[in-house]
C-alpha cells in the first residue's frame, strides 16, 4: 500500500511559482524568494488555515482563474500553468484598463520567449495591455486600442514603453 500524495488541496496541483516570484507583504516576503511556508510540488502549508496571508488568499493567477471557466475550451492547458512556462501572470483589476502583467522566474532568464509564453502575450494583446514585470521595472510589450485609450486617458504615456514602479 502506498501513501497518499501530500499535494496541496488547491487547485493549483504542483505548481507554487507564485510562492517565489510575487511578495507577500503580510510576511514581509521580498519578490524573487522561496516563501518559507511553501512546499515546493505540494503547496502552502499555511492553506485553508486562519495563518493563511489574505493577500494569498484572494491570489489567482491566469491560469488558476481560467480553470474556473464553465465552458473547458476557455481554460488554459497544463503547458500555460507557470510552473510550465516559467512565468506568472497577473490581470489586476484595479489599473483603470485590462493588464497582463507577466513575472519571468529569474532563474529561467529565457523564459519570456518561450512559444507558450509567445502564444500568450500574442492571444492577450488583443484585448489587454501586456507587460513584462522585473521587480520595479516594468516593460509594455503589446497593447490593443481600447487598453490603450484607456491608458492614455489614465496619464500614461504610451511613447515611454519601460518605467519603474
Amino acid at each position: 500500500m502506498t501513501a497518499p500524495s501530500a499535494a496541496s488541496s488547491n487547485r493549483c496541483g504542483t505548481c507554487s511559482l507564485c510562492c517565489k516570484v510575487k511578495s507577500i507583504p503580510e510576511l514581509a516576503k521580498p519578490m524573487y524568494t522561496w516563501c518559507g511556508h511553501c512546499r515546493k510540488g505540494t503547496g502552502c502549508r499555511l492553506y485553508h488555515t486562519p495563518q493563511q496571508p489574505a493577500s494569498c488568499t484572494d491570489y489567482r493567477c491566469l491560469w488558476l482563474a481560467t480553470q474556473s471557466f464553465e465552458d473547458p475550451s476557455r481554460r488554459l492547458s497544463l503547458e500555460f500553468r507557470p510552473d510550465r512556462t516559467r512565468v506568472v501572470v497577473d490581470t489586476p483589476d484595479k489599473l483603470g484598463y485590462k493588464a497582463a502583467i507577466f513575472w519571468p522566474d529569474p532563474d529561467v532568464p529565457g523564459a519570456m520567449r518561450s512559444e507558450q509564453n509567445r502564444i500568450l502575450i500574442n492571444a492577450l494583446s488583443m484585448e489587454y495591455a501586456v507587460i513584462e514585470a522585473r521587480g520595479r521595472r516594468r516593460k509594455l510589450l503589446a497593447v490593443d486600442p481600447v487598453n490603450a485609450r484607456l491608458m492614455v486617458e489614465s496619464g500614461c504615456d504610451l511613447s515611454i514603453t519601460e518605467w519603474e514602479v
